[in-house]
């Protein structure tokens, strides 16, 4: 790893203990999240004698050192910003509204990004290298054994800092803003409860089945007694017209009796 003046924006390749060298992007001051800030490592100078208090001196002398650059790197920024037309040396013009400031000096550390991974970390300048397209070319069409994971990293690396929208890689991460579709699907999703309160569940379903079942089922068995009422009235009356019909044959044979025998006389 080499030791250089890294700029903003700069694809690296970084090395972290207990990790492999992984792509990712030097992530300008004016972007860095206010959480990863508070992170920034404080660098510790011992004096000869190695005391405590000679350490603790030097921790808060770095403080101190490190809050004034930054108060006077912003007021630099807002003077110069109105300026970076006129001055192009002093600023990287990545839009015409999104403009970096360049380091003029070495730092002891730099905020990366690393791609596919999205994580931060801080890293000393003697941890990176400049990782170029064509690097990531070589890389991905060597024959070594590679880490999967590493892959999509070095692609998106071989696009370029120019082929990387920085705001969005802040912002949303490597895979970018998300579409407009997937919101049109989370307001669908919560629609959802809304449409699952309205459709029948399984067992909802299965009952109205079983109702309706015994509906025809009951009604079925309504329609067997009306018939069976139908058929008992029909035999009754069948019954009676039958015994109406007997009533007159026994009168009429009564009379045929009758009218044998002759009328009975009165014995005077």
């Amino acid at each position: 790893m080499s030791e250089a003046i890294f700029q903003p924006t700069d694809i690296v390749l970084a090395k972290v203990k207990g990790f492999s060298a992984w792509p990712a992007m030097i992530i300008p001051n004016e972007l860095i999240p206010d959480n990863i800030l508070k992170t920034k490592p404080v660098s510790v100078h011992k004096g000869k004698s190695g005391s405590d208090k000679k350490a603790n001196e030097d921790i808060d002398a770095d403080t101190e050192s490190e809050a004034r650059d930054r108060e006077q790197s912003e007021e630099e920024d807002i003077e110069d910003f109105g300026e970076s037309e006129d001055n192009p040396e002093k600023f990287i013009i990545y839009t015409p509204v999104l403009k970096f400031r360049k380091n003029d000096t070495l730092k002891s550390t730099y905020c990366v990004k690393f791609f596919c991974d999205d994580s931060y970390i801080w890293v000393k300048p003697t941890d990176m290298k400049i990782l170029t397209s064509e690097d990531c070319r070589k890389w991905l069409s060597g024959k070594q054994r590679k880490n999967k994971k590493l892959i999509p990293a070095y692609e998106m690396a071989m696009r370029g800092k120019n082929g990387i929208d920085i705001w969005e890689f802040v912002e949303y991460g490597s895979y970018g803003k998300p579409d407009e579709e997937e919101y049109v699907e989370e307001e669908e999703e919560e629609n959802e409860p809304e449409k699952k309160a309205i459709r029948p569940t399984r067992s909802s379903s299965r009952q109205r089945q079983k109702r309706v079942s015994e509906t025809e089922k009951s009604e079925g068995g309504n329609s067997n007694k009306r018939k069976r009422v139908t058929r008992s009235t029909r035999q009754q009356a069948i019954d009676a017209s039958e015994e109406e019909e007997e009533e007159e044959e026994e009168k009429y044979k009564r009379l045929l009796e009758r009218g044998r025998k002759g009328p009975k006389l009165r014995k005077l």
